[in-house]
């Protein structure tokens, strides 16, 4: 009797094992994504000191990669679902630049994107931005 409990608890033990690898495995939902990295300086040169980047997917609106901006260089990372993974999805992004809000608490200037489109290719993926203040 014994030996049967033993044998019963060594099949459910094995079928729990097999169960978590399979079940902890990569999620094949989520589309790929590939390392998308670059540079954004002001007209002129001088590196972008701080901000955001948004590359919004222009195939699917909901799915967009983000990256902080700091002394003018990022790497982005997507969202997809509750897990963020490192890039992009291939194709289409428009592209979009946030500065932090000055210390007098005024907005932002808006700003003029050397490029406001950027394709995210199956490699690893440099982005180089100019930007310049609009208006004054």
């Amino acid at each position: 009797m014994c030996r049967s409990n033993v044998a019963h608890i060594s099949v459910v033990c094995w079928a729990l094992l097999v169960v978590c690898l399979l079940g902890c495995g990569s999620d094949a939902s989520l589309p790929p994504t590939f390392p998308v990295n670059g540079k954004v300086a002001w007209k002129g040169g001088e590196p972008l000191a701080e901000g955001g980047i948004l590359l919004t997917s222009v195939a699917d609106p909901n799915i967009a990669a983000s990256g902080n901006i700091v002394k003018g260089e990022f790497s982005v990372t997507t969202l997809i679902g509750e897990k963020r993974v490192p890039g992009a999805i291939a194709g289409e992004h428009v592209i979009h630049i946030n500065l932090p809000q000055g210390a007098d608490q005024a907005a932002p200037p808006l700003l003029r994107l050397s490029k406001t489109k950027f394709t995210a290719e199956k490699k690893e993926n440099l982005l180089t931005i100019e930007i310049e203040k609009m208006g004054k």
